[in-house]
């Protein structure tokens, strides 16, 4: 991909540029196995536990655990992070089904289904929901999109994702519209119209795009 080196040469070059892989989580983030949501000790009703949790499973079906089942990270329990598929189709010849990205709450954690990414950010609510957009755009699926090379979504797979600011001093205007950040992030590595057509016909529509940014 000749254009997708100019643009990570852009991006790499870009004054004091970080990558949103210091920030991604190793698969199994919290310690938990994909199929503990079969497992007894996840529940429907919190208020069968001593020190529940709220869990995240595949197809974000929710339940709760032991704060103790809680293997690693448990700091990361109490703070706003965004949770995000750890196999998806971006970058593969499948259409893309990462709409699954969502915010994390305090008080939640997840199995490996997901990887969690931001929660050394000390974010905010309303940063993680920009997070949780930014990772939404084409600009940073494209970034993504670059070294994998099958469905698993590593944590290095997002070593050429830049980092953004998500607070209300962000050179992006993150309340805007997905389409309108993407030309936002296209401007600020001064992208040509050849490199932004790439990236717009490389990187499929996801589905329920519309719906998530309502």
């Amino acid at each position: 991909d000749n254009i997708g080196l100019l643009i990570l040469e852009k991006v790499a070059n870009y004054q004091q540029v970080s990558f949103l892989t210091e920030y991604i989580s190793p698969r199994k983030p919290f310690g938990i196995e994909g199929n503990y949501v079969n497992s007894k000790k996840f529940r429907s009703d919190p208020s069968t536990l001593q020190s529940p949790v709220k869990c995240y499973g595949k197809a974000r079906r929710i339940g709760f655990i032991e704060s103790e089942e809680v293997l690693n990270r448990q700091e990361w329990i109490d703070c706003w992070k965004v949770y995000t598929p750890y196999a998806n189709n971006i970058g593969t010849e499948l259409s893309d089904d990462n709409q699954n990205t969502f915010i994390g709450e305090p008080g939640s954690v997840c199995t490996e289904t997901f990887l969690v990414i931001g929660a050394d950010l000390h974010l905010s609510a309303l940063e993680a929901s920009y997070l949780a957009i930014y990772l939404r755009t084409k600009f940073a699926r494209f970034m993504h999109s670059l070294p994998k090379i099958s469905q698993h979504g590593t944590r290095q797979t997002y070593r050429f994702v830049p980092l953004q600011d998500f607070t209300t001093s962000s050179d992006i205007d993150w309340s805007q519209s997905i389409d309108n950040i993407d030309e936002q992030l296209f401007a600020k590595y001064t992208l040509t119209d050849d490199e932004k057509q790439h990236i717009r016909t490389s990187i499929k529509e996801m589905a329920g795009e519309r719906r998530l940014e309502n």
